[in-house]
């Protein structure tokens, strides 16, 4: 089983990544600008999601921002 605080980490990672992409994917026409904005809402809703989840399990407070 993968820790939450690593679970967490990684998702900050995959949304960091994605604010980078994504507005190059639009621009060059590879993603549409609402698909792209679904998707950063899905990763940041699985991020609320998991960081809820460590509140409730007091995990590391050292990857809450």
């Amino acid at each position: 089983m993968v820790p939450l605080e690593e679970q967490i980490a990684c998702v900050k990672r995959e949304l960091s990544f994605r604010a980078r992409i994504y507005p190059r994917w639009v621009a060059d026409k590879k993603l549409l600008q609402a698909t792209a904005d679904h998707e950063m809402a899905r990763m940041q809703a699985v991020l609320a999601t998991l960081e809820r989840l460590c509140d409730e399990e007091n995990c590391a407070p050292f990857l809450r921002d």
